[in-house]
């Protein structure tokens, strides 16, 4: 799972100044690139967001 949280740590940095959509556009083409990962997308990006939230 952590791997996953990388990318879109990492995607998410890149894209701070960017609309909402424009980084979950962001972050699902990363993931599928790296990662091979579809339609769960949407999932992780929901994930990170809690796991991040908390961190903070």
């Amino acid at each position: 799972m952590e791997k996953y949280f990388e990318t879109i740590s990492r995607t998410m940095f890149h894209m701070k100044h960017k609309s909402l959509n424009e980084k979950r556009k962001a972050v699902r083409k990363a993931l599928q690139r790296e990662h091979d990962a579809g339609p769960e997308a949407k999932y992780l990006l929901n994930l990170w967001r809690e796991h991040h939230a908390r961190r903070l």
